[in-house]
């Protein structure tokens, strides 16, 4: 069982003390950083992976963008045990 330390998609302190992402914007996710999606989000431009992205397992939620590129970087969404 692997276990990743990151911020929620919904956390206060995630977009520095601003608003979460809003439609038609882009999201960079740095090598080191790992980002739980805990909520369905708006449709957005980019997103640009370089850390790690994971699904959150308590919810039915939709991740909308135009283009996501991951370099380097991890897009997890569900198990072996809890496919998505």
């Amino acid at each position: 069982m692997n276990f990743f330390y990151g911020i929620r998609w919904t956390g206060a302190d995630t977009w520095g003390g601003e608003v979460s992402p809003r439609e038609g914007d882009s999201v960079y996710v740095a090598e080191g950083q790992t980002l739980i999606v805990d909520s369905s989000t708006p449709v957005l431009n980019a997103v640009i992976v370089e850390g790690t992205i994971i699904w959150a397992d308590e919810g039915d939620y939709t991740f909308d963008a135009y283009y996501i590129i991951i370099r380097g970087g991890n897009f997890i969404i569900g198990t072996e045990s809890h496919p998505y």
